[in-house]
C-alpha cells in the first residue's frame, strides 16, 4: 500500500564523474492522491477492507423485522347510474311481489283460524271496536243551503207567522202557556211523522223480502222442472 502511495525516485548520473550524484537530491513528484485527501481516504478504505457498521443497542430498529406495510390508497369509484330493468326482470319482480303478498295473506288467515279453534279471547277487542262503530249514529248531513230568493221568501213567511202569533188572543192572555202548548203540539206532530216514515220503511222491507222469497221459490221450481226433464240413463 505504501509503495503505491510513494513515488519512485529516479537517480541521475553525474556526466563528469560517471558516478551517482550525491550533491543534489532529486525532488520527488507529489502524487495527485496525496493532494486530494478525500480520494486518498476512499482508497485507504478500499485497501483496508469493509468498514464495521455500528449496530445500535436497543432492539427497536431490528433489521430482521419487515417494514410496516403502508395502507394502500383506495380510489373511490364514482357511483354508477342505476341500470334499467328489462321486461323479463320486471315480470320476475312482479311475480315475486305477488307471491310474497299471497304468503303474508295465507299466514294471516292461518293465525285467525288458529285463534278461532283455540277459542282465545285475545281478539275480542277488535270486535268490540267494530260494534261500537256500528252503534254510533250516522252523522246526518246538514240542510241544503237556500238561495237568495228562497231565503227571502222564508224570512217573509216567518215574519208573517210571528205577527200572527203576536196578534193571537191566547198568546196575549198567557204567553208562556201558549208557547208550552205550541211545543207539545209540534213534538206530537214530529212523532207522528217519524211513525209514518218507519211504517213506510217497514212496508218497503217486507215487500223486498217477499219478492226475494218468491224469486227463490221460482228458482227452486225451475230446478226441479229441469231435473225432471233430464233423460234417465
Amino acid at each position: 500500500a505504501l509503495s503505491v502511495l510513494m513515488p519512485k525516485v529516479k537517480v541521475k548520473k553525474n556526466a563528469k564523474s560517471g558516478k551517482k550524484g550525491k550533491d543534489k537530491k532529486p525532488q520527488p513528484k507529489v502524487n495527485t492522491l496525496i493532494s486530494k485527501p478525500k480520494a486518498a481516504a476512499s482508497l485507504r478504505r478500499k485497501l483496508s477492507g469493509p468498514e464495521d457498521v455500528p449496530v445500535p443497542d436497543d432492539d427497536s430498529g431490528d433489521l430482521d423485522e419487515p417494514a410496516a406495510a403502508k395502507p394502500a390508497k383506495t380510489k373511490l369509484k364514482a357511483a354508477e347510474p342505476p341500470t334499467r330493468l328489462t321486461r323479463g326482470q320486471r315480470k320476475r319482480q312482479q311475480r315475486k311481489e305477488n307471491f310474497l303478498r299471497k304468503f303474508e295473506l295465507a299466514n294471516l288467515i292461518g293465525k285467525q283460524e288458529e285463534a278461532f279453534r283455540t277459542g282465545s279471547l285475545a281478539n275480542l277487542a277488535d270486535l268490540t271496536a267494530h260494534l261500537e262503530e256500528d252503534k254510533a249514529p250516522a252523522t246526518a248531513k246538514g240542510p241544503k243551503r237556500l238561495g237568495r230568493k228562497a231565503q227571502a221568501a222564508q224570512d217573509e213567511r216567518e215574519m208573517a207567522q210571528f205577527q200572527g202569533v203576536l196578534g193571537f188572543k191566547a198568546f196575549q192572555a198567557d204567553p208562556f202557556g201558549a208557547l208550552e202548548q205550541h211545543l207539545k203540539n209540534s213534538i206530537r206532530l214530529q212523532k207522528e211523522k217519524e211513525k209514518t216514515a218507519a211504517g213506510k220503511q217497514k212496508a218497503k222491507l217486507s215487500q223486498l223480502k217477499e219478492a226475494f222469497r218468491s224469486k227463490k221459490r221460482l228458482g227452486t221450481v225451475k230446478n226441479k222442472f229441469a231435473k225432471s226433464r233430464k233423460p234417465k240413463k
